[in-house]
């Protein structure tokens, strides 16, 4: 069961009423990891404080009555209804620490990258040899062993695994056929 404000309000202190309207959506994005952090520890204490009276009455309610699970109608309903809007409070509280440490990591990453790469060259020149090899093949398209031979030398060039080389390059050599049937 979601509890609303005007739900908590009926069960919740002051101070508790204040951690459950923190940690709905409106207000939630205005915390920052400390507070976040600060109002999972305080919201956690509050709920474990209610769950260890729900276990006291059930206890008592339990020797009272003698009735197994110590509950009888409607006991300690409003204590366990009390644990429920805690416990979904800490839930929004800890979902929120968890968007918010993911995306401090991944711009940690993401700045960790940036200075691993070494500065682009702006200027620098192309290298000639794909250039070369693109004009040969389309005068020797006819000749097999000539292009497979040019193919391994731009290869070994570039540095590129076979196998992304073969797929880059299957679609120049599709599109070298359809230029030649204009």
């Amino acid at each position: 069961m979601a509890f609303n404000r005007i739900q908590a309000a009926r069960l919740l202190s002051a101070a508790e009423m204040e951690l459950f309207k923190a940690s709905l959506s409106d207000r939630l994005p205005q915390l920052d990891a400390r507070q976040l952090r600060s109002a999972v520890q305080r919201t956690r204490t509050l709920r474990d404080k209610s769950q260890d009276l729900l276990r006291r009455q059930r206890l008592a309610s339990q020797q009272r009555s003698g009735h197994k699970d110590g509950a009888r109608g409607v006991d300690n309903l409003r204590t366990a209804h009390k644990v429920q809007a805690l416990s979904e409070a800490l839930q929004r509280f800890e979902d929120r620490v968890a968007r918010v440490e993911a995306a401090q990591e991944r711009e940690a990453r993401r700045a960790a990258v940036a200075q691993q790469r070494p500065p682009a060259q702006p200027d620098a020149p192309r290298a000639a040899a794909p250039r070369q090899a693109r004009g040969g093949r389309q005068q020797a398209q006819g000749d097999g062993g000539r292009d497979a031979a040019r193919q391994a030398t731009k290869l070994r060039s570039g540095g590129l695994d076979r196998i992304q080389a073969h797929v880059a390059s299957q679609g120049r050599r599709s599109q070298a056929r359809r230029d030649g049937r204009r």
